[in-house]
């Protein structure tokens, strides 16, 4: 069966907020970049699945997820994207919504959703 893995990465601005008050945003946004690559590098090494895809509006991610044979779906910078939502969201319902607009080759979605706080 053919599956496709679906990423949702929030700008890095956005991410690990949490951690602000004791680390720069440098370090932050750089401690987030290595998180994804080592997601995206991860994905890349599942034999079972037909592509990758990653929803972000963050061009550094983008580059990164291209480099990796992932398909990237851009999102305009000027809204809440989806990537962030799907970070949002306390249960499943974002990342099931994401699976149903996979690749229509792929005939199941598997989201790949981020971490959140409990």
């Amino acid at each position: 069966m053919r599956t496709a893995a679906i990423l949702p990465v929030k700008p890095f601005p956005s991410a690990k907020r949490r951690l602000a008050a004791r680390l720069p945003d440098p370090a932050r946004f750089a401690l987030v970049q290595a998180m994804c690559e080592d997601v995206l590098d991860a994905l890349a090494a599942v034999s079972g699945l037909e592509r990758t895809v990653v929803v972000t509006a963050n061009r550094t991610v983008a580059l990164l997820a291209a480099e990796r044979g992932a398909v990237v779906v851009g999102e305009p910078s000027d809204r809440p994207s989806a990537g962030t939502q799907l970070a949002r969201d306390d249960d499943l319902d974002g990342c099931a919504s994401a699976a149903r607009r996979r690749p229509s080759s792929a005939r199941r979605g598997l989201p790949a959703c981020p971490d959140r706080p409990r």
